[in-house]
């Protein structure tokens, strides 16, 4: 439905954001991942894409 909806509007490429506990989010030097452990620490898992914003 996505793809769909995305080519309705006239989109060539588009990526899709996971938001799972694979994702991960840097800004101003701190990073935050999307899982934490039983005690509340960051797991940290590698990530395959990446988008950029500047």
């Amino acid at each position: 439905e996505l793809a769909k909806f995305m080519k309705s509007l006239g989109v060539e490429k588009a990526m899709n954001l996971d938001g799972g506990s694979s994702s991960s989010f840097y800004y101003k030097g701190q990073t935050f991942y999307g899982k934490v452990d039983s005690k509340g620490n960051w797991v940290k898992r590698p990530v395959k894409s990446v988008l950029l914003v500047f």
